[in-house]
C-alpha cells in the first residue's frame, strides 16, 4: 500500500495537527464503506480543514509534496460512490466543516453557503429567520451537501439545482482564491449577485462536474415562499406512458407546468401503498390562487382522459399522518428521509434509524442516471431496455423519471441488493454495468456517473475530453486535485 515517505508525513504531521490530518487506517476503512459496495481504493491519509484558508493550505502543501486530494462535502453521494475516490493514492479532503451560512438576503433571494451546510441545516435556518423563503430540496437525506449536490447536477422538487447557482468561491491548485461573476469585485453597497453571469468568459461550469478546483462557497437561489401550492397526484397504466410523456411536454412547452414532476413506478410506488398502480405521477402548482385554480383546470383538461381522477391536494385536505404530507412539505422547502426510507420498502424491509447513513446499512444502491429526451418514444424505449436488461439479472429496478422541461427528463433507475450476500452484490454489478453499456449503446447519455463507470464515459479521446484535459493541464499541471473524476486520467 503507498502512502507518504516519511519525511513528508512527519512534516504534514506537525503542519495539520490531529485531527486535521490523519493515516490512520481504521478511519481510512470506515471513510471509504460506500452502499454500492465499490472496491476500496489505496487512500494515504485523510484532510479536515476547518476554513477555506485550511483548504487553500492543504492544496498548496499537495503541491509541495507532489500528492492527490479528493475532496467531499458530506460524502452522500450515494449510489455513485459516496466519498470514494475515482483513482488510488489520493488522500481524501472532507470540506463538511466548512459549514456556515455566510449570508441570507431576502429581497435578492439567495444564500451564500459553504459545503457543510446540508439541506435540513439551511431548511432550519430560513424557517427560524426568513419564512418568506425556502429551499429547493432535494430527495436525497436531509443531511446531504447543498453544495455537492448542485455541483453534481442532481435535481430539487422545482428545478434542476446547477440552474440554482449565481457565483463560486474555488480553491485552485495553486492555492489562490477565485470568485466568480460580480463577486471578485469590492463589496460595495448594492447587491452584486442579482446577475450569476458578471463579465467576462462565464466560467462557473467549469467547476461542476470537473476538477478543476475546490468549491469553498456558493452563491445558490432560493425561493419566495408561494401564496398558494397545492400536490398534484395521479395514476395511469403502462399503456398510457408513450401519450402521457407527450401530453407533459406539450404542458411544459406552454409554460402550464413550471416545477419538476416525479413519475414513478411499481417499485418505487411502495413507499405509498399504491401497489395497483404502474406509474404515478406528483408536483406542486403553486403561484397565486388565481394562477393555481386556473393551472389546475388547464391540467385536468389535459390529463383527465389518460390519467382517470386527479387529486390536488392542500394543506387543509393533506393527511397529516401520510406520504403525501411528506412531499407537500418537501415541496415547501423541508427535507425527509422518506426516499431512503422506500430502498428499504421496496425490498420488503424496514429501515432502522441507524441505518439511515445507507454506507454503513444491509441494503445496497448503484444508481443509473440518464438525461432522456422529453418524448413519449423516447422514454418508452428506455424503458424496454431497462427492464430487458434487469430481467436479465433478476432485478426490480425502482425508476422514477423527473420532467424538467418540454424538451428533456432525468431518470433515476436504482438498483437495490443483499450487501451481505456475495452473490446478490456481484449480480448487481454486472446488472449495472450491463445497463450502463447497454443504454449508451442505444444512444441514451447519462447526467451523472459513479466512480467505477467515469473512466469509461471520458476515455472516448473525443476533442470534447482532449479539450477538457487541456484546460486541466493549465489550472492543474501537477494533478492535484480528483484525479480520474469527470476527465482524463
Amino acid at each position: 500500500m503507498n502512502t507518504f515517505p516519511a519525511p513528508v508525513l512527519q512534516a504534514l504531521s506537525e503542519s495539520f495537527p490531529s485531527p486535521l490530518f490523519s493515516v490512520d487506517p481504521s478511519l481510512i476503512t470506515l471513510l471509504q464503506q460506500n452502499t454500492s459496495e465499490f472496491a476500496p481504493r489505496n487512500v494515504i491519509g485523510v484532510f479536515a480543514p476547518p476554513d477555506v484558508e485550511g483548504v487553500a493550505e492543504v492544496i498548496r502543501a499537495a503541491g509541495k509534496y507532489n500528492f492527490s486530494v479528493y475532496p467531499y462535502s458530506t460524502g452522500k453521494n450515494w449510489g455513485l460512490g459516496s466519498k470514494l475516490p475515482v483513482a488510488d493514492d489520493c488522500a481524501l479532503l472532507e470540506l463538511n466543516r466548512l459549514n456556515i451560512i455566510r449570508e441570507v438576503h431576502e429581497d435578492m433571494h439567495f444564500a451564500i453557503i459553504e459545503p457543510g451546510v446540508t439541506q435540513r441545516q439551511l431548511s432550519d435556518f430560513l424557517k427560524e429567520h426568513h419564512p418568506l423563503l425556502m429551499l429547493n430540496v432535494t430527495g436525497s437525506s436531509p443531511d446531504s451537501s447543498i453544495i455537492g449536490n448542485i455541483l453534481e447536477r442532481g435535481s430539487g422538487f422545482y428545478k434542476h439545482r446547477i440552474e440554482d447557482l449565481r457565483g463560486l468561491e474555488v480553491v485552485k491548485a495553486d492555492g489562490e482564491i477565485l470568485r466568480t461573476g460580480f463577486w471578485h469585485y469590492d463589496r460595495g453597497e448594492r447587491p452584486v449577485h442579482h446577475y450569476k453571469y458578471g463579465i467576462g468568459p462565464y466560467i462557473d461550469g467549469l467547476f461542476s462536474q470537473s476538477n478543476l478546483g475546490i468549491v469553498t462557497a456558493a452563491v445558490v437561489n432560493l425561493i419566495p415562499m408561494p401564496e398558494s401550492m397545492e400536490l398534484m397526484w395521479c395514476s395511469f397504466h403502462s399503456e398510457q406512458l408513450v401519450p402521457m410523456i407527450d401530453r407533459l411536454s406539450k404542458l411544459y412547452k406552454q409554460n402550464l407546468l413550471h416545477n419538476i414532476l416525479h413519475i414513478g413506478n411499481t417499485t418505487r410506488l411502495k413507499i405509498t401503498g399504491a401497489e395497483e398502480a404502474v406509474w404515478s405521477i406528483w408536483g406542486a402548482i403553486s403561484g397565486t390562487k388565481n394562477l393555481v385554480n386556473f393551472l389546475k383546470e388547464e391540467i385536468t383538461l389535459h390529463l383527465e382522459d389518460i390519467a382517470g381522477k386527479i387529486e390536488f391536494l392542500t394543506d387543509e385536505n393533506v393527511d397529516q399522518d401520510n406520504h403525501f404530507r411528506t412531499l407537500y412539505e418537501m415541496y415547501r422547502g423541508v427535507p425527509s428521509d422518506m426516499f431512503l426510507k422506500a430502498m428499504y420498502q421496496s425490498v420488503g424491509q424496514t429501515i432502522q434509524e441507524d441505518e439511515l447513513n445507507l454506507d454503513t446499512g444491509r441494503y445496497g444502491m448503484l444508481c443509473c442516471l440518464p438525461m432522456l429526451p422529453m418524448a413519449g418514444k423516447d422514454i418508452n424505449d428506455a424503458i424496454t431496455l431497462l427492464h430487458k436488461v434487469c430481467d436479465e439479472f433478476g432485478i426490480a429496478p425502482a425508476m422514477t423519471i423527473n420532467p424538467i422541461s418540454g424538451e428533456y427528463a432525468e431518470a433515476v433507475i436504482n438498483l437495490y441488493f443483499d450487501r451481505s450476500s456475495k452473490d446478490a452484490t456481484d449480480n448487481a454489478h454486472r446488472c449495472n454495468a450491463a445497463l450502463h453499456e447497454q443504454m449508451f449503446a442505444d444512444g441514451f447519455r447519462f447526467y451523472r456517473i459513479d466512480v467505477e463507470n467515469m473512466n469509461t464515459i471520458t476515455r472516448d479521446n473525443s476533442v470534447f475530453w482532449k479539450t477538457i484535459k487541456d484546460i486541466k493541464k493549465a489550472l492543474d499541471p501537477q494533478g492535484i486535485i480528483a484525479p480520474g473524476r469527470y476527465g482524463l486520467l
